[in-house]
This record gives C-alpha cells, sequence and structure tokens, in this order.
C-alpha cells in the first residue's frame, strides 16, 4: 500500500512540474490509482459492512458511516477520470477499454 501511495504522489508531482503545463500521461495514472483505491476501498467496506452481525455494533456503525463517505466519493471519482481522459489526454470514450471500464463502473448505474 505504501508503494502505491509513493507511487501516485510521484506521478502527481512529475504531472505538475511543468506548470502551468499539466502533462496528462502521469496525471491520468494518479487519477486512475486514486479512482481505484476509492472503489477497492469502498468495495471491501461494503462487503464487511453486509456482515456487520460479526463485528461489534460500534465497529458496525463505523463500517455503515466509512461505506457512505466512499460512496459519496465513488461517483464523482469514476467521473473525474472519465473526463479528464477525454479533456487532457484526448482519449475519446471510443478509444477506452469497456470490459476494462466495466469492471470497474458495474456498481455506478
Amino acid at each position: 500500500m505504501t508503494e502505491f501511495g509513493e507511487e501516485t504522489i510521484a506521478l502527481i508531482d512529475q504531472s505538475l512540474k511543468d506548470l502551468p503545463a499539466v502533462d496528462p500521461t502521469p496525471a491520468a495514472k494518479a487519477i486512475k490509482n486514486i479512482w481505484l483505491w476509492t472503489l477497492a476501498a469502498y468495495e471491501v467496506t461494503r462487503t464487511l459492512h453486509q456482515r456487520k452481525e460479526i463485528f461489534t455494533q460500534n465497529t458496525a456503525c463505523q463500517l455503515g458511516q466509512l461505506k457512505r463517505q466512499l460512496s459519496t466519493l465513488r461517483m464523482p471519482m469514476a467521473k473525474l477520470f472519465d473526463a479528464f481522459l477525454v479533456t487532457y489526454a484526448n482519449i475519446k470514450p471510443k478509444d477506452i477499454d469497456v470490459d476494462e471500464l466495466q469492471k470497474f463502473h458495474k456498481s455506478n448505474p
């Protein structure tokens, strides 16, 4: 997990080194990393919360709160990533691997 965070920070730094210009390739990778982390954290929390009966009432409540917070981040992060690809990386929706995106969008109606 530490390597993942360090990689993401390095990508952000790399993308912003020539401000005001932004290098879209490392920026897109950083946004993807943040998006994937958010989705993974949400799915783990959601799965644990589904089995809330095995946890103490306090822990189950905390899982529910965390699930709601991550849920609030989930959709905007997906939209941000898609918008970034189209706007800055000049990747059109037709160029995006639909099968790959469906894996991550399946819980976003």
